[in-house]
C-alpha cells in the first residue's frame, strides 16, 4: 500500500466531488473551500482531502476532512494521518497557535486525539442569515 499526499489543485475537484457524492453529503461543501488543503492517493485512487481555514493570525480550521468510503479503513487511516500531519506543519509554519476541528465521526475525533487535539466543553453552534 503507498500512500501519497499531495496539496489540493483545482484539478482534484472530480476527486472532491466523487468523495462527497458517495458519502451523500452536500455538494455545496465544495463551494467554498479554503485556500491551504491536500488530497491522499493510493495507487492514484483518491483516499481523503482536508484543509486548513486561516481564521486570524494564531487561529485556524481543520475543514472539510473526508475519505472515500471504497477505500478499506486502514487505507483511509493512514490517508487521514498523512493529510492531518500536512496541515498541522503548514500551520506551524504560518505561524498558527491552535487548530480547531470538529467532526460527528467517533474514529476521526480518535484520531484526533492522537495529534493532541482535545475535545472541549463548549457546544458548536450554528446560524444561517441568509439564502
Amino acid at each position: 500500500m503507498m500512500i501519497s499526499i499531495s496539496k489540493f489543485k483545482d484539478e482534484d475537484m472530480d476527486h472532491l466531488m466523487n468523495m462527497i457524492y458517495n458519502r451523500d453529503l452536500n455538494s455545496s461543501l465544495a463551494n467554498d473551500l479554503p485556500e491551504h488543503g491536500y488530497i491522499a492517493f493510493c495507487n492514484m485512487a483518491p483516499v481523503a482531502v482536508g484543509f486548513l481555514r486561516i481564521c486570524e493570525s494564531d487561529l485556524a480550521i481543520m475543514d472539510s476532512v473526508m475519505t472515500n468510503p471504497q477505500f478499506e479503513s486502514e487505507i483511509r487511516h493512514w490517508a487521514l494521518e498523512g493529510i492531518i500531519s500536512a496541515l498541522m506543519d503548514d500551520a506551524r509554519h504560518f505561524g498558527i497557535k491552535k487548530i480547531l476541528a470538529y467532526s460527528i465521526d467517533d474514529g476521526i475525533r480518535k484520531r484526533a486525539k492522537s495529534f493532541g487535539f482535545k475535545e472541549l466543553p463548549q457546544v458548536l453552534m450554528c446560524a444561517e442569515v441568509g439564502d
